[in-house]
């Protein structure tokens, strides 16, 4: 990390103090869940590594092997977005 040489001494006061406890939690939370995501594939053909086209109000996929179309559930109301290809 670059610091300007005129607040060299205050950067080095901040990072020798321990990272707060509170920020360590919720690094290690963010990773758990980071584990959890798994990639969609399509639902029509199987392929891995859609292409993300829009996230509102849900995330819309399109699959490059067959054109496929589809959207995540939305979480909201509890509605299913349905296949479009």
């Amino acid at each position: 990390m670059l610091v300007a040489v005129d607040q060299l001494e205050q950067a080095r006061a901040i990072a020798a103090k321990p990272v707060p406890q509170d920020v360590v939690d919720e690094v290690k939370k963010m990773m758990e869940s980071a584990d959890e995501y798994l990639p969609p594939v399509c639902p029509k053909c199987g392929a891995a590594d859609p292409i993300l086209e829009a996230t509102e109000p849900t995330n819309e996929w399109l699959c490059e092997a067959c054109g496929a179309e589809w959207s995540d559930p939305v979480e909201e109301g509890g509605d299913r977005a349905e296949n479009r290809g």
